[in-house]
């Protein structure tokens, strides 16, 4: 427990403090005899000197540090006042030895570091410090060493502090200094006054064994007020405080790196993954203009054969590289489609329940968005193409591929920035890519945008790779979308040892909020449009009105789908494909390149009836009904599962391959079973029916 020294002041019969002295909590200062003039922490009680029955004392720290004359009614009275001080230190020395020989006997070594991540969310209810509102900030301190403050935020009762205003810090230190500095935590409150002193209006302490067994999880502690300030009722400060991961020391120092540099934003191991050019960076001064350094390189030589061979983007293999410094199309097509051989790991800050295998493997027909004359004295002769690159955003992660020079068709190559893996935290999540055209001449207006796909990674099985093509348009909005181009990508979802089920219950919540951070203002642009896309739908804008009336016209096409269902159902029409085997008076004859085909299967042949599933229920429902009208509740909703199965096996019954959903079957052996189901989709699988 936090030890105190109290300081009261003895009333007289009138009611009026007489004199000082040193007291516990006794029956005299239960019954009034008492009231306490000064609390503070024993570490902040100093003996600056005695003379006689008159102790000089400093208390407090910081800006709240007083120095104050003690008169005591004799000098025996000092002297003990004196003694029982320096006991409590010894007391308080042997308190903290004890501590830290429980903590060492549960395995730890006495150099061992204790790393605590401690986040101070917010305060309810503070009491008034200023006219009509407060200016609260903390410092935290840890014995005599102040090991954090947040900023103030200003006219407000209900403070709430955030990474930008300094609401994380880390305890990082070995653990002898952690027990022998204190016995743990102080936040102090206080309200910030521009021209006079910071007012103390209240404490919360947190000892090291609450520290060290905390979890993260959002704690309420009340204040302790000050004495001008106890008639406030409900004062509270919430924290969350636990064992720091590698993940979050690494964020943390790139925090601490980014406020010095005065940059927003942090990144967490691999969270974020700059833009990577491998054409020369610099340009050349030529003809009176600018040109970059690419335009001047050749692209494609004619071969022996008389075919025609083009240059490797970005670059060619460091493992081949003479082997893949030139290609035909179709050398360069296939290459592309290999497995990566260079992957980055893009972490993120919680425990993940899979993985996300990511690669970009090109785009077709991109725009020229570089189609200007470059360099005036050169007479327009020469001319760039699209520099294309993409930047990729999942969940709290954000990547950026390698820039291929001058290519209306680039390829991303398996040895270059291309493949990332992503912690997978909710299930759900949703894949964001943008398609941009790099520019090197002019960062600060950002990159030109060509277009942006989002990708549903949800309704695909584990374990399988798919190679996906889309297209890539300008906006999502259905009125103005233009189509620039298609992007090519891999994908392939793999669960934490296998643990579908747990996926699947985590997509029972609704996946989290996240913010992202960059450092960048070219890097917050093409963040923003692989978000947002071209036209931001939160904004109004006669773009935005002419969007949301194309979609309620898209909905007629369900009226159609409705009618057919009505129709379906009342004229029983089958649907449900069931195989029977019924026998035959002409039994097959025996295939000699099926040997092993049984006298059954030469008896019997199938026959495949659909039966109408939809009728039959709603027959039954309808005779229920009749029977027992209270039955109507539950049939309503039952209906509304009935409706869900409909639309997914009107989802399934199309021939494409890639626009059959997961059945409900699928879904509950997996949480049953833990069954992993896998797939297999070949190119241009049922194409002619489609």
């Amino acid at each position: 427990s936090v030890v105190f020294a109290c300081i009261l002041e003895e009333l007289d019969d009138e009611g009026s403090a007489s004199s000082f002295s040193l007291s516990g909590v006794d029956q005299e200062f239960a019954d009034g005899k008492w009231i306490e003039a000064y609390r503070f922490n024993l570490e902040d009680v100093e003996v600056l000197n005695h003379h006689h029955h008159t102790v000089e004392l400093k208390l407090g720290r910081g800006n709240g540090t007083k120095v104050r004359d003690i008169k005591f009614a004799n000098d025996d009275d000092a002297v003990t006042f004196c003694n029982v001080l320096q006991s409590l230190g010894k007391l308080k020395a042997g308190h903290a030895q004890r501590r830290l020989d429980h903590y060492l006997s549960k395995g730890k070594d006495l150099g061992s570091k204790v790393q605590l991540l401690v986040e101070v969310v917010s305060a309810v209810r503070l009491p008034v410090a200023d006219i009509a509102s407060t200016d609260a900030y903390v410092t935290v301190h840890l014995g005599k060493n102040q090991v954090h403050k947040t900023d103030f935020r200003p006219n407000t009762l209900n403070p709430i502090w955030t990474v930008d205003t300094g609401s994380l810090f880390m305890l990082d230190m070995s653990s002898e200094q952690f027990f022998g500095s204190g016995d743990g935590l102080m936040f102090s409150v206080y309200d910030y006054d521009a021209l006079g002193q910071d007012d103390l209006l209240g404490r919360v302490f947190v000892s090291q064994e609450d520290l060290l067994e905390g979890s993260g999880k959002r704690k309420e502690f009340s204040l302790i007020l000050e004495k001008e300030y106890k008639k406030a009722k409900g004062c509270k400060l919430a924290l969350r405080f636990r064992p720091a991961t590698p993940a979050d020391i690494v964020f943390m120092k790139a925090l601490a790196a980014g406020k010095k540099k005065k940059v927003v934003g942090a990144f967490a191991g691999e969270a974020f993954v700059p833009i990577r050019q491998h054409q020369p960076a610099n340009v050349l001064e030529a003809a009176g203009g600018l040109l970059p350094g690419n335009l001047l390189k050749r692209e494609t030589r004619k071969t022996k054969g008389g075919g025609r061979e083009f240059r490797v983007k970005p670059e060619p293999d460091p493992e081949r590289p003479e082997e893949t410094k030139w290609m035909t199309e179709e050398q360069i097509n296939d290459e592309a489609l290999k497995p990566s051989t260079s992957w980055i790991r893009a972490e993120s800050g919680s425990k993940p329940i899979g993985r996300l295998h990511f690669e970009l493997i090109g785009c077709d027909g991109l725009p020229n968005k570089d189609s200007s004359i470059v360099g005036a004295a050169t007479g327009g002769v020469l001319a760039g193409k699209t520099d294309a690159y993409a930047c990729i955003i999942y969940e709290d992660s954000i990547v950026n591929t390698d820039v291929v020079f001058d290519s209306l068709h680039p390829r991303w190559m398996p040895w270059t920035q291309r493949a990332f893996v992503f912690d997978i935290m909710h299930p759900t999540s949703q894949l964001m890519l943008a398609v941009l055209d790099y520019d090197s001449l002019n960062p600060f207006d950002g990159d030109d945008p060509i277009g942006r796909v989002t990708i549903d990674p949800s309704n695909l099985r584990p374990m399988t790779d798919y190679t996906m093509q889309f297209d890539l348009s300008t906006s999502s909005l259905v009125a103005n979308r233009k189509l620039n181009g298609t992007v090519t990508v891999r994908v392939r979802i793999e669960w934490e040892n296998g643990n579908e089920r747990k996926a699947l219950i985590k997509a029972l919540n609704p996946p989290p909020e996240i913010y992202v951070n960059v450092a960048q203002h070219r890097d917050f642009l093409a963040s923003h449009y692989a978000i947002v896309g071209g036209v931001d739908t939160k904004v109004f804008s006669m773009d935005t009105l002419i969007s949301y009336v194309d979609e309620l016209q898209g909905y007629q096409a369900l009226v159609h789908v409705m009618k057919s269902a009505v129709f379906m159902v009342l004229l029983w029409r089958g649907h449900f494909p069931i195989t029977l085997h019924v026998p035959t008076l002409s039994p097959r004859p025996v295939n000699l390149e099926q040997p092993s085909q049984s006298l059954l299967q030469r008896l019997f042949k199938p026959v495949t009836l659909k039966l109408p599933l939809h009728s039959i229920v709603a027959f039954l429902v309808g005779i229920l009904l009749a029977e027992d009208y209270n039955l109507f509740p539950s049939f309503l909703l039952f209906g509304i599962a009935w409706v869900l199965l409909g639309t997914m096996e009107y989802q399934n019954s199309h021939p494409s391959p890639w626009r059959k959903k997961r059945t409900y079957l699928e879904h509950l052996q997996v949480l049953v079973f833990n069954r992993q189901f896998t797939d297999t989709i070949g190119s241009y699988e049922n194409n002619d029916e489609i």
